[in-house]
């Protein structure tokens, strides 16, 4: 029973759209008829209030003399104007009568109290046709309901009801009760019918109930020889001559009544009725007889609506008896019946086409619905013979003979008569020839001939400029898109996330024919007919279709091609969609073109981690990262110059994808203490080429590759050992790696700037990614002297590097020199007083040596820095210190190496000896001092002096226990003191000129 109750949710999901379409087509026809009533009941009440109005305007011009006295009218003889009503509301109300004669007037005064009032607003004449327009709404609504559409829900109801009474076998009466009670019931709602259509507020009830009669008897006919309980004839070929003779008379009778609902419930519930019990093999062959009289009675009468309900319901009743069939025998398999299963659907086919061939058209409306038909009837036909197919190596034979008949069909004279047959049938033929070979490689997919119905459709929809059809083309292309995303794609995608192997080419053939069936509806069709697909709905489907097409296609390249190649194929992918979209100005192609770019990085980047074998001495990543990264910058290229959303941020990711790309495998593929050098070449070249041809995210991408390759420098390249081979000559791996990183880095910031201006300091660059270029140039080597030179020397190595910061400011006037020389000189004092001067108490070490070799570098720095201080006008007036000590470099150039020597000598001599040392660095000082002719130096000098004299006050004198000590500090200090008089006393008129 659970069977039946599904075939009759199926038969009411069926019926309903008949009915509710019927329905809506008599409310519409109803609707119209009381509209046009309306109208003209309103048209003549203006017509006669017009009428009126003019013989009330007219009646006191004749009823007047021609030579009237200028005299006023007597009140009783003054005509008074009528009202006039319609609908019940006064339009001209009436004139009050005077209670006594008035006097006379002059005749302008008469003339304008004998004129009848202003007629009333136009408004007014139409307000008794609008006020009940929503009462009549509501009233024919439910007229509506209760005398159309509550009739024939009910008496398909009452059918299915008689269906399930058979079905059940009831077992209360003896078999000829049964059918005596049937028969009754059956001529009991003819008779009905047949009395209540006569009248027309029942004449819809009335016809339902004939249709529901003849069913019924046609149903009870079939079971009086088939079905258990209620078969009273033995033979089942009677049953069925009687049941051909019931369905005759059932048409004779419904014919005579004009109405395609009446006959087309009578057919309709008569397949209901056989396919409540499907019991072979002659319910087949009543199926074939409905059909049969169906078609003779929808070319007789032209209802082709008709046939469209009758194709679905023969079809459908044949795969409920299939699907009976493989429940009972416990699967799908072939049956004893096969081959006039096989015989039944092809004669449902024949007989179809031949109606869909051989009728005459009278107007587009009847044309649309045979189209319909002719394209239904083979998208059923195809899916039912799928359906109880056992040899899926021959449907690739039978949808060739199929698609070459139908296109011979579409070349007969008949066809071409009213060239929609021609179209649609050569649409058709062809699609499902071209359908065969993918049929046939992917499995027998029912997808790819749901394809076909749906190019039928969509191209019938074209050459016959009918947009229901081209819905319906859509639609099935994306329910087939939709169902192979999720029924095809899914399962592959958890396959691909679980690591499993997933290489199908079935599905990979199946889904790249989808995706291109769906490309070609969704682009193809909207290039080649514009003028038609111009509604924004098919607009939306359409896109949506390329986005389906995009996944689909995504999909069937992760099915063919393995891991280490999917990511090639993918990028390759989206080269294709960037080359359309910019030759064709699609915008969907872009994006689809991004995102599958993407997956194409990710899953290149992913699988190329864990490749490391080799193809022919060609590593594997090597033939993963080079192509697909090729890939990524053409994309980049081709969306750059095309006209897309903000087409250079999207060029920008696609290069981006590119050198991360290489980047990596520079990383995998070369030894560590290579990467950095590799790095550094690859982010000149990016800088180059970004250079040239003016892509400013080539040139971000060179700076970022500069920078990795800087700090992979401190990862594995300092404080290693020597290479082998020709390297080991060089030295060690930081020397070999540094010093071209470092000529790369300068050479970049000097490719930044204008080299070719002169004079003072620069402005700083443009952006300070290029001054950080610069300072990595300086930090490389600073690492470099850092972590590859004896730490005791380490000081020397900053102070020369110091010192030619300051000679490279000097030469190319650049500002970005002054702040690193600045730096490096704080870096050289830090260095000197945490690390020389710690260890100066130790023996065996040479950090006196360094230090004092630092502190006399940067010493013989100063006379150069007096070349970069330049004209007061050109020295900055900021409050910023940094700025301020830059561009007077000459004042910590020189009083850094003072103060060290000060501190050293302190720290490593003793007594009087470091207030002699002391006050002979002050006199050194000084004589600095007028040969620079610097103030602040003379004041450094004479300040040292202080100093001395100070110490020997407040210490010398009180700690020294040796007298000649004492005396000879003194001595020398005072000598100093003369010294440094005379030498200011000689050098007055001179120092006066620059205090």
């Amino acid at each position: 029973m659970e069977y039946i109750f599904i075939f009759l949710l199926g038969w009411v999901v069926l019926c309903l759209p008949a009915l509710i379409y019927s329905a809506v087509i008599e409310g519409r026809r109803r609707r119209d008829v009381k509209q046009l009533d309306d109208q003209i009941r309103s048209l003549v009440n203006q017509i006669d209030l017009l009428e009126r109005r003019t013989r009330t305007t007219q009646a006191p011009a004749h009823n007047e003399p021609a030579t009237a006295p200028a005299t006023s009218i007597p009140p009783r003889l003054r005509p008074t104007p009528q009202p006039v009503e319609v609908a019940g509301i006064p339009l001209i109300p009436p004139r009050p009568q005077p209670a006594s004669p008035t006097p006379a007037s002059p005749p302008i005064a008469a003339e304008a109290r004998v004129q009848p009032p202003a007629p009333p607003a136009l408004r007014s004449d139409t307000i008794p046709a609008a006020q009940p327009r929503s009462a009549k709404k509501s009233a024919a609504l439910e007229e509506t309901v209760g005398t159309n559409w509550l009739p024939k829900l009910g008496i398909t109801i009452l059918v299915v009801g008689v269906g399930l009474f058979v079905g059940s076998q009831w077992s209360s009466f003896t078999p000829w009760l049964r059918v005596l009670l049937l028969y009754a019931a059956a001529f009991a709602g003819l008779a009905g019918g047949i009395f209540l259509q006569r009248k027309d507020q029942f004449r819809v009830l009335g016809r339902a109930l004939i249709g529901g009669g003849w069913a019924v008897l046609a149903l009870v006919t079939y079971a009086i020889g088939n079905i258990p309980g209620v078969v009273v004839v033995q033979s089942a070929t009677a049953d069925l001559f009687l049941l051909l003779l019931a369905v005759g008379v059932m048409v004779w009778h419904t014919l005579r009544y004009e109405s395609q609902l009446v006959t087309g419930a009578a057919f309709l519930l008569g397949f209901v009725a056989i396919g409540l019990n499907p019991e072979p093999p002659y319910n087949l062959i009543a199926g074939v007889i409905v059909v049969a009289g169906l078609t003779v009675i929808v070319l007789r009468r032209r209802w082709f609506e008709l046939e469209v309900f009758g194709i679905l319901a023969a079809y459908l009743n044949h795969s409920y008896w299939l699907y009976s069939i493989y429940e009972r025998q416990g699967g799908w398999s072939p049956f004893p019946q096969l081959n006039s299963s096989l015989a039944l659907v092809i004669a449902y086919w024949a007989l179809f086409r031949i109606s869909y061939l051989v009728r005459k058209i009278a107007d587009e409306r009847q044309e649309s619905v045979s189209t319909i038909s002719g394209l239904l009837n083979p998208v059923l036909f195809l899916a039912v013979m799928r359906y109880q197919a056992f040899h899926p190596e021959l449907a690739f034979y039978a949808l060739l003979i199929m698609g070459a008949v139908e296109f011979s069909l579409g070349q007969l004279g008949v066809s071409r008569q009213r060239k929609a047959p021609f179209y649609v049938l050569s649409s058709l033929g062809a699609a499902l020839m071209a359908a065969a070979l993918p049929f046939r490689f992917s499995g027998s997919a029912l997808e790819v001939l749901w394809l076909a119905g749906a190019e039928a459709f969509l191209l019938a929809g074209v050459f016959t400029r009918e947009r229901l059809f081209r819905g319906f083309g859509l639609i099935i292309s994306l329910l087939v898109a939709g169902y192979a995303l999720v029924v095809r794609v899914g399962p592959l995608a958890q396959q691909i996330s679980e690591g499993r192997s997933h290489s199908d080419l079935q599905l990979s053939l199946l889904l790249a024919v989808i995706a291109i069936i769906v490309y070609a509806n969704a682009h193809l069709t909207r290039h080649l007919w514009a003028e038609i697909f111009d509604h924004d709905e098919e607009h939306l489907a359409q896109s949506v279709l390329s986005y389906f097409g995009s996944i689909l296609a995504a999909a069937a390249i992760f099915a063919a091609v393995p891991d280490k190649a999917a990511g090639i194929a993918l990028a390759l992918l989206g080269v294709l969609l960037n080359f359309a979209a910019r030759k064709l100005a699609i915008s969907e192609f872009n994006v689809q073109a991004h995102w599958i770019s993407a997956v194409a990085f990710i899953q290149t980047a992913v699988a190329g981690s864990a490749a490391d074998a080799g193809w022919h001495s060609v590593p594997q990543r090597v033939l993963m990262f080079v192509p697909a990264a090729a890939l990524f910058y053409l994309g980049s290229h081709l969306v750059r110059t095309s006209r897309t959303w903000k087409p250079d941020i999207s060029a920008a990711g696609y290069s981006w994808a590119a050198t991360v790309l290489l980047g990596w495998l520079a990383w995998y593929q070369l030894p560590p203490l290579e990467v950095s050098l590799a790095w550094g070449v690859f982010g000149l070249a990016l800088f180059e080429i970004g250079y040239a041809q003016k892509p400013e995210h080539l040139r971000i991408q060179g700076y970022a590759a500069l920078v990795a390759s800087f700090v992979h420098l401190f990862y594995s390249n300092f404080n290693t050992r020597a290479f082998g081979g020709w390297a080991k000559v060089l030295g060690t791996p930081a020397v070999v790696t540094v010093l071209p990183l470092n000529a790369i880095f300068y050479w970049v910031y000097a490719r930044t700037v204008n080299r070719g201006q002169s004079g003072a300091i620069q402005a700083p660059a443009k952006t300070t990614v290029e001054f950080l270029l610069a300072c990595l140039g300086t930090a490389a080597v600073a690492s470099l002297v850092r972590f590859e030179v004896t730490p005791e020397i380490v000081v020397v190595g900053y102070a020369l590097l110091t010192v030619a910061l300051l000679a490279t400011a000097w030469r190319t006037r650049q500002e970005i020199f002054l702040y690193q020389t600045l730096a490096m000189l704080a870096v050289t004092a830090f260095r000197i007083s945490m690390h020389n001067f710690y260890y100066l108490h130790e023996q065996f070490t040479s950090s006196l040596t360094s230090a004092v070799w630092a502190i006399g570098i940067l010493a013989a720095g100063v006379p150069l820095s007096f070349k970069l201080r330049g004209n007061e006008q050109e020295r900055p007036s900021s409050t910023n210190w940094g700025k301020v000590l830059a561009h007077h470099l000459e004042q910590p150039m020189f009083f850094v190496p003072v103060v060290l020597m000060v501190v050293l000598l302190w720290l490593k001599l003793s007594g009087g000896m470091v207030t002699l040392a002391w006050g002979v660095e002050a006199l050194v000082v000084f004589l600095f001092a007028l040969w620079a002719k610097e103030r602040s130096f003379r004041w450094a000098g004479l300040g040292l002096l202080v100093l001395c004299v100070g110490k020997l006050i407040f210490h010398d004198a009180w700690y020294f226990d040796d007298v000649r000590v004492r005396y000879l500090t003194w001595i020398g200090v005072g000598a100093l003191l003369l010294l440094v008089s005379y030498l200011y006393g000689r050098n007055r008129e001179a120092l006066r000129e620059y205090l």
